[in-house]
């Protein structure tokens, strides 16, 4: 490298002091602007806030499409030829797409970046002469073709600086091509390093829509293939997503994605800066762990509080945090329900959405989210408004009921289920209880008795068995009854035949006119009467009141002992 390039290349760290010295003096205020070329040389226009600032730089990585690093600074691109360069002053020169001042030199080399040759008598570099007799009268490193006086810019490249302007250098072949190279499109776009031609830039933003990577060196949104989001890696070494993504010290050391905005990132996530001049997505918890690292399904959210998945809340829908609604979107007031919006975008709404009087968020065309006209408080805690029922019901969400409830959203009640469902056939060996209105139920063993054995009982949508042995459940009554137990005398008659009754108080069968005391399964006297021996009968009810006719069953007959008047009246049969 000869003595001009190198004291240029000293004075780089005195400018770059000097451009921190002034960021950390007290300019003046920064001046409004829309593009680059509105601002000072040597102050780029900040997309947040719209203002010219001095940003510092180490490489052009650090600046951003279509600018360049320059003694410690990003510059925007001023030139692609030497004309360009006439206004800063007499002998300004077009080097790496800025003016420069005229270079002192003592070999062609010196020159060559800036499209000159080496006056050898005043050490200065010039422009090259309309023909060639030398190879001193060409730009390194093309020859002087002697014969045609021309020099050669087809040959002898290995770096596009090697050819003139509107070519570049085809390294496979050594020859300069016709095409674009890095730095010479214009604004707003960038040149296809494999095409070769000048493309619409791709934008961080734009890409991050499709999860992907904005490759800068083609303009193209390109599929991240390093390693994901939030993973451990080195830095200083290119390990993450894709291009513009880098490694981050946090805990640990964390791969990020490049962000401009928060809508930029995965669902727990935020755009925070990194450097003076990029920002990355990094986890809001700062900690990378469950869903932060494994990522949610297509209709589930990241809580980075958590970090477990919840259900994503749809447009319009009811919420309480941003997080819920996803990347892009908020969680506003609007039709009295703070509910998710998503935000515009330079204007732009999603299908049927419009940009709302803020400017800030998308709106129903129509202005209604919900035809409901009930409002939350008129529903009592811990109730709440679901608007599609426009009912206040136990939950709207799973996230609304306890450990192991989740919730039916036709009925909207908290129930201990398996799974969401749609209908019977979603659930195995169970029933869909609660799927209305095209709204999901939960898979349960049972919503009433009848979907139980003719033994069991349905508690808290589960069939349980509620006797204990040898009692057992009679379903028309709800009671534990003694097997041989009866409802009705049409009962008894099914079982034990014509003739036999049930007997109320012990449900039990009997057969008017006698007892059997032996006999457990046969309904006992009607109190106080007692299972004596009779005259007719080896058993009957007695004593009872022949008076007042009480004291025996029906299908009896409270008659005295005529044959011994001494004893007791007892209770006979009317069929006898």
């Amino acid at each position: 490298m000869s003595l001009p390039i190198r004291r240029s290349f000293l004075l780089a760290p005195a400018a770059f002091l000097l451009l921190l010295a002034s960021a950390c003096g007290e300019d003046a205020p920064a001046v409004g602007c829309k593009q680059d070329k509105d601002c000072e040389r040597g102050t780029i226009c900040s997309a947040v806030d719209g203002k010219c600032i001095a940003q510092q730089c180490i490489s052009n990585t650090d600046c951003g499409v279509n600018r360049v690093c320059y003694q410690g600074s990003c510059h925007r691109v001023e030139c692609v030829s030497n004309e360009e360069c006439a206004s800063f002053g007499e002998g300004y020169v077009c080097i790496s797409t800025i003016c420069q001042p005229p270079q002192s030199c003592t070999s062609r080399e010196d020159c060559a970046e800036a499209g000159r040759i080496c006056n050898a008598f005043t050490g200065q570099c010039v422009d090259p002469p309309a023909s060639c007799s030398s190879d001193l009268d060409c730009v390194h490193p093309l020859v002087c073709d002697q014969e045609s006086g021309v020099c050669n810019a087809d040959l002898n490249c290995t770096a596009d600086t090697d050819c003139v302007e509107g070519k570049y250098c085809d390294v496979t072949s050594g020859n300069c091509l016709s095409g674009c190279r890095a730095g010479t499109c214009a604004e707003g776009e960038t040149c296809h390093m494999e095409s070769r031609t000048c493309v619409q830039s791709c934008t961080i933003s734009e890409c991050a829509k499709e999860n992907k990577a904005c490759d800068a060196s083609t303009g193209q949104c390109v599929e991240r293939s390093g390693k994901k989001i939030c993973e451990p890696c080195t830095i200083g070494v290119d390990q993450c997503g894709g291009p513009g993504d880098r490694c981050v010290s946090m805990d640990t050391n964390i791969c990020t994605y490049a962000c401009l905005l928060d809508g930029d990132c995965p669902s727990g996530y935020e755009c925070q800066p990194v450097t003076t001049s990029a920002s990355a997505c990094v986890p809001i918890g700062r900690k990378c762990e469950g869903c932060l690292l494994d990522g949610c399904q297509d209709n589930e959210v990241c809580d980075p509080d958590t970090t477990a998945c919840i259900p994503k809340i749809d447009i319009c829908e009811p919420c309480t945090s941003a997080v819920q609604c996803g990347p892009g979107s908020d969680c506003t007031p609007f039709q009295a329900r703070n509910r998710c919006l998503p935000f515009c975008e330079d204007g732009q709404c999603p299908e049927g959405l419009v940009c709302g009087s803020d400017g800030l968020h998308c709106e129903p065309t129509d202005g209604i989210c919900s035809q409901c006209e009930k409002q939350p408080s008129s529903c009592q805690l811990p109730l709440k408004l679901d608007e599609d029922l426009c009912e206040c019901v136990q939950c709207t969400a799973d996230i609304d009921c306890g450990t192991g409830l989740l919730c039916a959203h036709g009925l909207g009640q908290c129930v201990p289920g398996a799974t969401h469902c749609a209908s019977d056939t979603d659930c195995i060996g169970m029933i869909c209880y609660g799927a209305l209105s095209e709204r999901e139920g939960v898979c349960v063993q049972c919503a009433s008795n009848d979907d139980c054995g003719a033994s069991e009982v349905c508690t808290d949508y589960k069939c349980v068995v509620p006797c204990q042995p040898p009692l057992v459940y009679d379903p028309p009554s709800g009671q534990c009854l003694d097997p041989n137990a009866c409802r009705d005398t049409a009962q008894c008659v099914a079982t034990r035949g014509e003739g036999w009754y049930c007997d109320p108080n012990s449900s039990l069968c009997y057969q008017p006119g006698w007892c059997d005391p032996a006999d457990a399964t046969i309904a006992p006297c009607a109190a106080p009467s007692q299972c004596l021996p009779g005259v007719l009968l080896p058993f009957v009810c007695k004593p009872c009141d022949a008076a007042t006719m009480t004291g025996c069953r029906e299908g009896e007959i409270c008659l005295p002992n005529l044959l011994v008047p001494s004893e007791p009246a007892s209770c006979v049969g009317l069929d006898i």
